[in-house]
């Protein structure tokens, strides 16, 4: 059970967190055996602990993300139409320090496709959705990494007219930052031992997902 002991606004918003158990056939209530200003103290120092530390960390990734470009890659140039046009989306670290990424279901997700005229193709409304498979991993340096393959725009797209189109990796879905390895432990108040608990640390802190691919063209033919 959790009270708020700031503003729901607040930047340093402390909840007071309470036990609530059955022990013996009878409802026990409990919470943390300190005084309530040292409580509040001592979780405010954390959260500025916890803030200076992923600033630094955000930081430090900004500069690593200049050496990483993701990068779409076509089976073919050409394309006939009712036939499978595939795609593979790569992630490329030209840098010298490991960099983490979260991708957040990008296989489900169809690529920006337009028209020789530069026209939007409209993504059908039925196909704008679909599972979510969130998985994390660490680009090491040097390394290129496939994020997905085999990415189907006949799956998605109504592509039946003949002529040339560009498609691009518009950088969503994909996030890049720091993994770590960091586990919060949580109390018997439910409330994370941890000074960094309010972030995903035992994941991804984020820095950006908007690392767009160059724009691939390829041409549909009868």
């Amino acid at each position: 059970m959790h009270e708020p002991l700031t503003e729901p606004e607040a930047t340093d918003r402390v909840d007071w967190c309470w036990a609530v158990s059955q022990e013996n056939g009878k409802w026990v209530v409990d919470f943390p055996p300190e005084k309530l200003d040292a409580f509040v103290a001592r979780k405010k120092a954390a959260l500025a602990e916890m803030r200076e530390l992923v600033s630094n960390i955000r930081n430090h990734v900004v500069e690593k993300l200049k050496s990483v470009q993701t990068r779409l890659v076509a089976s073919s140039s050409q394309f006939q139409i009712g036939s499978p046009m595939l795609f593979r989306l790569e992630t490329v670290n030209s840098g010298n320090e490991e960099v983490g990424f979260s991708n957040f279901g990008i296989r489900y997700h169809p690529l920006v496709v337009w028209d020789a005229n530069g026209q939007k193709i409209p993504l059908p409304a039925d196909k704008d959705s679909g599972q979510l498979a969130v998985g994390r991993t660490k680009l090491p340096p040097g390394a290129t990494e496939i994020v997905a393959d085999k990415l189907d725009l006949a799956a998605f797209y109504k592509l039946d007219a003949p002529g040339k189109y560009h498609v691009q990796f518009d950088g969503t879905k994909l996030s890049f930052g720091e993994i770590t390895n960091t586990m919060p432990g949580i109390s018997r108040f439910g409330e994370d031992d941890a000074s960094l608990s309010r972030f995903d640390f035992a994941g991804l802190i984020t820095v950006t997902n908007t690392i767009p691919s160059a724009a691939v063209e390829f041409e549909v033919v009868p």
